[in-house]
């Protein structure tokens, strides 16, 4: 014969944002900004290099969402094939994270494979630097469960430069 008894609690939990820890300690000391419309970001950032492709006086194409290992196909003047994925970060971002597929992908295409990195600023406009063949350094064996991996996007945009 089973009974229902009252609940006893043994424990508790109170989950507090680490932004506003930092913040009630040091107000002047705030978190970095992030992106509260990630679509517009990431629309922003692509738009940013199309355009810079066209001033390059190449032929992109936008790839349909999702596809994977890149967003941009350009074709230059000599028929030459760049495969560029965008990474579009809001002003202040201190990472950027990279799937699997992409890196295979930049592994693969190595030096057609483009990283373009596109700094949005929150009052408008953006910043656009190219990172040529940008997995070389990694290890081709990625662990058969890895999905992604994360990068310091500073890092990542000091060894970028100019779009060419």
């Amino acid at each position: 014969q089973l009974q229902p008894l009252p609940p006893v609690v043994v424990g508790a939990a109170l989950v507090v944002p680490a932004g506003l820890v930092r913040h009630l300690a040091d107000p002047s000391n705030s978190a970095p900004p992030r992106a509260r419309e990630t679509k517009e970001v990431e629309r922003r950032a692509v738009d940013a290099v199309m355009a810079v492709e066209r001033m390059l006086t190449r032929t992109p194409d936008e790839m349909p969402p999702n596809n994977p290992g890149y967003d941009i196909r350009s074709i230059d003047s000599e028929q030459h094939l760049h495969f560029i994925e965008v990474k579009g970060r809001i002003e202040g971002s201190e990472s950027v994270t990279v799937t699997r597929t992409e890196i295979l992908t930049g592994l693969n295409a190595s030096r057609n494979y483009v990283l373009a990195l596109v700094e949005v600023l929150p009052e408008g406009g953006e910043r656009v630097r190219y990172l040529r063949d940008p997995f070389s350094g990694k290890s081709p064996r990625l662990h058969f469960a890895e999905t992604s991996t994360s990068f310091d996007w500073r890092r990542l945009w000091e060894a970028a430069g100019d779009p060419s």
